[in-house]
């Protein structure tokens, strides 16, 4: 059986936005990737992002190694995004993500392992 491993930013207060409700908070939040990153990155076969997270993702298409270390190893791993709203979902110059815009638990349980 695969595995879900979630990742997900929240406050103590449960919420994973400022007091005003934005998220430009994660706009100064400086990524400081490593070799133990960059080696879990290697079991990771698909990311499963939702639409606002995606856009929050604009950073990545673009990065270089000379930026971030994982960048390669992270853009080259499949993207499937869900959203009943976007038409198509571009990663710069790297393969598109997969959209998907029915149930993401249903959709989930049908990926290959």
């Amino acid at each position: 059986m695969r595995k879900l491993i979630l990742e997900e930013w929240l406050s103590l207060d449960g919420f994973a936005a400022d007091v005003n409700g934005e998220l430009s908070f994660m706009e100064s939040v400086t990524h400081y990737a490593d070799e133990e990153q960059l080696s879990f990155l290697d079991g990771i076969d698909n990311i499963l992002l939702g639409a606002k997270t995606y856009e929050l993702f604009d950073f990545w298409p673009t990065a270089t190694v000379q930026q971030e270390i994982i960048a390669d190893k992270l853009n080259s791993i499949p993207k499937i995004i869900f959203s009943g709203t976007m038409n198509q979902a571009p990663w710069g110059l790297w393969p598109e993500a997969i959209l998907i815009k029915t149930d993401a638990a249903t959709a989930v349980r049908k990926l290959k392992s």
